[in-house]
């Protein structure tokens, strides 16, 4: 099925042969709402996933890392749609890598928490706990913030169906003025972020900001400084720890070099405190996760920027990886074990990954 929604609009296959239909449309993000940029390449346009029956309660939210377009997740998100979630690889301001301008300062300078707090929620509007960022190192206002755009996106999403306003709640106090509904914030209970790279970061930024559904970090965060990691990554986690999942590869070089650390030292305890906190290798992505939070793709790619794309960009992950998207998004806690079993009966016999070129990061 095909729809258009403000902007072109393209046709995805299901994520596997028995997965459900899905409708992708992409969408500029100005035409959502007042004071957004204007994005000129399509690859840049909001990309949306939705299943074409029965919905997920959730929405899925994908981030892109460094540099890297929206369009560059279509397979992720696309996979998720065959699970049954709608979904949106969110286009947002990327451009740049904050590791390179914060890993040489020290932790007291706050210099990560700045930057990812400006870019999640705008310079100067306060966190759901009251906080406010002012960044050196990037410009975002709130209506190009993470926050805003989904905000906006959603409100332009459910002009056509009024389902997507379910992730909205009015609130007059909310910095972000949705188009068609007034002053609303994010029902974020209700989101499954995941993110890659630069935007695996701020999916976890936002997690530890505010409860939500579920955060699956890709290939990140790496918030190191020469002092130790950003004073956000140790702090109280506002979703509970046993709602992040992780994935990484084990030879990410430079793209990735603190990842355990930095894994083990999230909101206190760590990924996955509370359930199963041990790291496990997964080969190409399709191997038995034992019930953890923590994947570690093991087969080579050639060169650290491959590994460190391995896990989610169209083009560059690896063969068995669908397998173990499956898993991070439908594990349960406890039922973790069973449900990595169910997903690889699942996604095995569909696994797919092709081989491509690989942007700057």
């Amino acid at each position: 099925m095909t729809a258009t929604i403000g902007s072109a609009a393209v046709t995805a296959a299901p994520a596997s042969a028995d997965a459900g239909a899905i409708t992708t449309v992409q969408v500029e993000p100005s035409t959502t709402g007042a004071g957004i940029t204007t994005e000129t390449n399509v690859d840049r346009y909001h990309l949306v996933v939705e299943p074409d029956g029965d919905r997920q309660p959730e929405l899925v939210v994908m981030l892109s890392g460094s540099n890297v377009a929206a369009a560059g997740y279509g397979d992720l998100v696309a996979h998720a749609g065959g699970l049954g979630y709608a979904a949106v690889s969110l286009s947002y301001p990327n451009q740049g890598t904050i590791g390179a301008a914060c890993q040489t300062t020290v932790a007291t300078d706050r210099c990560f928490d700045n930057a990812r707090g400006e870019i999640v929620f705008g310079a100067g509007v306060p966190d759901p706990q009251g906080q406010t960022y002012a960044s050196g190192n990037v410009s975002v206002d709130a209506a190009n913030s993470i926050s805003g755009r989904l905000v906006a996106l959603i409100d332009h999403l459910a002009v056509q169906d009024p389902w997507w306003g379910s992730f909205l709640v009015d609130d007059a106090t909310s910095p972000y003025v949705a188009t068609h509904r007034g002053p609303v914030r994010l029902d974020h209970r209700k989101l499954i972020l995941a993110g890659h790279s630069q935007g695996g970061g701020h999916a976890a930024f936002l997690a530890m900001r505010t409860e939500v559904e579920r955060a699956i970090l890709l290939g990140s965060p790496d918030d190191t400084t020469q002092s130790g990691t950003a004073t956000w990554i140790g702090a109280a986690s506002a979703t509970p720890l046993d709602r992040y999942w992780a994935m990484r590869h084990q030879s990410e070089g430079a793209y990735g070099a603190h990842l355990a650390q930095v894994w083990s030292e999230l909101g206190g305890a760590g990924i996955g405190a509370g359930d199963d906190t041990a790291e496990v290798q997964v080969g190409d992505g399709s191997g038995d996760p034992q019930g953890s939070h923590r994947l570690v793709l093991t087969v080579e790619q050639g060169t650290a920027l491959k590994n460190h794309m391995s896990t989610a960009y169209d083009g560059s992950y690896l063969a068995g990886v669908p397998v173990a998207w499956t898993y991070l998004l439908t594990a349960d806690g406890d039922a973790t074990a069973r449900a990595g079993q169910m997903s690889r009966q699942h996604a095995q016999r569909h696994a797919h990954g092709r081989g491509g070129s690989h942007p700057p990061h």
